[in-house]
């Protein structure tokens, strides 16, 4: 991959804040060194080349998630800036982290959500 794993891991510890990262994945011919898109390999497969991550608030609002009529999740629309046209992104092409599966909601469940009650409490004595 283009980009460090230690940086994919960095990055996609963001669920940890909104409860779910998505990152689309970005592939590429293995077709050795070359200045763009290079690789270690030059067998003719396809590998990742990186994955490229979506911030949380860059989905569309009120219908970021696409179903199929069994409930079972299809993909997501993004809505990113500068022009902010509507893409929607199969989940064959996307990396889900999240931090529950809970009832098969893709947004998990925010880690700071438990201490809001305490930080609330101590802001307002």
């Amino acid at each position: 991959m283009s980009q460090s794993w230690a940086d994919s891991i960095d990055q996609s510890m963001g669920m940890f804040q909104y409860g779910f990262q998505l990152a689309e994945i970005v592939y590429k011919r293995r077709q050795g060194e070359r200045e763009e898109a290079s690789s270690k390999y030059d067998d003719e497969r396809v590998g990742w080349r990186k994955w490229t991550f979506i911030a949380p608030e860059s989905l569309a609002p009120g219908n970021e998630w696409l179903f199929d009529e069994h409930g079972g999740l299809q993909g997501f629309v993004q809505q990113a800036p500068p022009n902010y046209q509507t893409v929607e992104v199969p989940i064959q092409k996307a990396i889900l982290f999240r931090t529950t599966a809970e009832k098969g909601n893709p947004e998990g469940r925010s880690l700071l959500r438990a201490m809001f009650q305490s930080y609330h409490f101590k802001r307002n004595l």
